[in-house]
């Protein structure tokens, strides 16, 4: 796994995605797909940060954003409606319910410090 933090954004698949919504033509399905599809730890990196991708463009992103997704929400002004909304609050739920990817921090020790991180973008998607 390539990963270098807890963060949803630091890791190679969130960062790999982030490329492609970035150059996507049909950016708000890719965040539908992403939020829907949760088979591996690395579909559940994807998802977490596409959620944050919700999350920002509602007005609450993450502290650790890229500067590269912000520009590209204020270029796109994505628009979120109740059905993305809630399709990211479901999946975030789904993965900090019990996840491959929560499994993999909590076998290096550090599930704590991941689970944070991911219960703050479970606060900003519903506030």
């Amino acid at each position: 796994m390539g990963t270098w933090g807890h963060g949803s954004f630091q890791n190679d698949h969130a960062s790999d995605w982030c490329a492609k919504l970035r150059t996507s033509a049909e950016p708000a399905a890719l965040l539908v797909a992403t939020l829907t599809t949760r088979r591996t730890e690395s579909d559940e990196e994807r998802l977490l940060a596409a959620a944050e991708v919700v999350a920002a463009a509602r007005g609450k992103p993450a502290a650790n954003i890229p500067q590269s997704v912000v520009r590209w929400l204020a270029q796109e002004r994505l628009t979120v409606d109740t059905e993305l909304e809630a399709l990211a609050r479901t999946a975030v739920d789904g993965v900090r319910g019990g996840s491959g990817l929560s499994r993999l921090w909590e076998e290096a020790g550090e599930l704590a410090d991941w689970r944070m991180i991911v219960d703050d973008l479970a606060l900003r998607l519903r506030a």
